[in-house]
């Protein structure tokens, strides 16, 4: 079977909840559900698929992408009757995350107005996210090409003052929980004002006002530019210090707000298309747009479809996460037969894997060596010849 099958068959279920089922009829949607379920049968590699899978779910929760949460459910409901809830409990997990913060957004407002602090001038949206429902480059962990943590930064004074409110009121009656800030899975609305420009005609003769939807890194970029004067910039060593946002997601922000051509608040000097550390910025007193608001591109850490370091990448990680399993399912089968020949065992871990992934039996073998090193199985036979396994209990 095709190498990425696991990858392009969650792409294809990813376009059709995003945008392919809508204006689509209960039956038509019911007919892409089933095409969906028909190509998970044929994948070998099932837990690669459901590797793609949470992440593409993620990014359509957290960024407002899913054309319908019902027929979302509808899916991972199928999924559970072909493959078990164990392939799908981190999926229903995102979806009792995003209830209860639902529930938590509405008691933290009501509490804000009970305790007269309702003069606050930022609203806030809250998403508390389980770290073990969703995907390790979400919760900024890790990401695919290896940047370790990217949950470090440093917020305006503004914006901690009404993190320290949610941590008090999310906390009080929460003992044991710890809140991590992650900056890059959220957004802000930012409202921007332009003056008008002496000499210049139409719209830039006046103030314009406009609203912008950006990246949560880039709301704390964006303030930084309200404490400078007309025609001073920032270096991007400059922004960096201030801000505290690693190399890579910094340069993703700055992409969001000094390249794109919808959202380009900020002047880079020189201009590119490109962010490099050396780089200017200032503000953009010229912006204008035709709509009021504006929504500035997400620039992802991994594209849509994985360039061959970032497959590699996701493959590894799998691949140490199929050790542990290998692992689990030799012991179990051992614990319960105490003796097997080496041809027994391989045969009933390939069985007992058959609904998850087909491993190598180079992969078994490894796995059983590392576990007789470690004392968890034993060769009876002098020689040592992989011919008998023993269960050390």
């Amino acid at each position: 079977m095709f190498s990425r099958s696991s990858e392009y068959v969650s792409l294809f279920i990813d376009d059709n909840l995003k945008r392919g089922i809508k204006g689509k009829t209960e039956a038509e949607v019911d007919v892409v559900l089933e095409k969906a379920i028909v190509l998970i049968r044929y994948l070998q590699d099932r837990d690669l698929f459901q590797t793609y899978y949470q992440r593409h779910l993620a990014r359509r929760l957290l960024h407002g992408k899913s054309e319908s949460h019902d027929v979302e459910k509808q899916i991972i409901s199928r999924m559970k009757q072909e493959l078990g809830q164990q392939f799908t409990s981190k999926f229903e997990g995102m979806f009792r995350d995003l209830v209860t913060s639902s529930e938590l957004t509405t008691g933290y407002r009501d509490h804000i107005s009970q305790v007269g602090d309702g003069s606050k001038t930022i609203d806030l949206n809250i998403n508390v996210l389980t770290t073990n429902y969703w995907p390790p480059e979400v919760m900024g962990r890790s990401t695919q090409i290896g940047e370790g943590s990217r949950v470090s930064c440093t917020y305006p004074p503004e914006v901690q003052r009404l993190q320290a409110s949610f941590e008090q009121f999310y906390l009080t009656n929460r003992n044991g929980r710890k809140l991590t800030w992650i900056g890059t899975t959220g957004s802000s609305d930012v409202k921007c004002t332009f003056p008008a420009i002496p000499g210049k005609s139409g719209p830039l003769s006046r103030e314009r006002k406009y609203e912008i939807n950006v990246p949560t890194f880039a709301m704390v970029v964006l303030l930084l530019f309200n404490d400078l004067g007309e025609g001073e910039s920032l270096s991007f060593e400059e922004i960096q210090a201030k801000t505290n946002i690693s190399t890579p997601d910094l340069m993703r922000t700055l992409t969001a707000i000094a390249v794109a051509p919808k959202s380009r608040v900020l002047i880079k000097e020189p201009a590119g298309k490109s962010i490099k550390v050396g780089d200017k910025f200032s503000f953009n007193a010229s912006f204008q747009s035709k709509t009021i608001r504006i929504k500035a591109p997400i620039i992802n850490a991994v594209s849509k479809v994985e360039d061959t370091a970032e497959r590699k990448s996701t493959e590894d990680k799998n691949n140490q996460t199929r050790a542990h399993i290998v692992d689990a399912a030799i012991v179990r089968i051992m614990k319960s037969r105490k003796e097997l020949q080496h041809s027994q065992l391989i045969s009933e871990v390939l069985t007992q894997l058959v609904g998850r992934f087909r491993p190598e039996v180079s992969l078994i073998k490894k796995r059983i060596e590392d576990l007789i090193a470690r004392e968890y199985l034993e060769r009876p036979d002098e020689d040592g010849t992989p011919s008998l396994y023993r269960y050390v209990a």
